[in-house]
């Protein structure tokens, strides 16, 4: 449920540059970086921790070279936030949105990075702040559909349950959006955290 939740979120974010506007040696230290990812995602304990640590040094070693090159900070964040490291995933996911201010699903995770940590007060404020970002799309005609589900989620993170159910309900039939709004629909913003997070 996890990773369908995070793909769910993440699905319609966009990168700035193409794959060949980047650093080609960070590209390669990236894709190294995921080999060891995957290993580790399939391994347990100090196995996987070792398999993890490999592939954070390449990830550094990928953004060091450029820092442009987007996917290495998702890559980082999605190891701490298994690691259940989330202050590093925190600062590491703040330094993206340095470089992709527009990027609202980064607004909405690291609010929900904070409430790993307890901190509320945070959370809301990057969930308003995605809000803010979606509902500048969807005013602009940008993937609405895409970007009323992500909306939808948003309010239900900030207590505004009925008004993301409302807007998820429009697409529950759809044969495009209707997997994913019938994932989230009527879900509890704890429900959201506890399946994002596994806390």
């Amino acid at each position: 449920m996890k990773n369908i939740l995070i793909l769910i979120l993440f699905l319609f974010a966009s990168c700035n540059k193409a794959q060949d506007q980047y650093n080609l040696k960070s590209i390669e230290l990236n894709d190294q970086a995921i080999k060891r990812m995957r290993q580790g995602m399939m391994s347990s304990g100090k196995e996987k921790e070792d398999y993890y640590n490999k592939a954070l040094k390449l990830f550094n070693e990928a953004i060091e070279i450029d820092s442009s090159f987007i996917n290495s900070y998702d890559n980082k964040v999605s190891i701490l936030v298994d690691l259940k490291r989330y202050t590093e995933a925190i600062d590491v996911l703040e330094l993206k949105l340095m470089r992709q201010p527009d990027l609202a699903e980064g607004y909405f995770f690291l609010g929900l990075l904070y409430e790993s940590i307890n901190d509320t007060v945070n959370a809301y404020k990057f969930y308003n702040k995605s809000i803010d970002i979606f509902e500048e799309r969807i005013s602009q005609g940008k993937m609405i559909e895409a970007n009323e589900i992500n909306l939808a989620c948003s309010y239900i993170m900030i207590n505004e349950e009925e008004k993301g159910n409302r807007l998820l309900e429009k697409y529950l039939p759809d044969e495009k959006y209707g997997f994913t709004a019938k994932i989230l629909y009527k879900k509890k913003r704890e429900e959201i955290i506890h399946s994002i997070l596994q806390n």
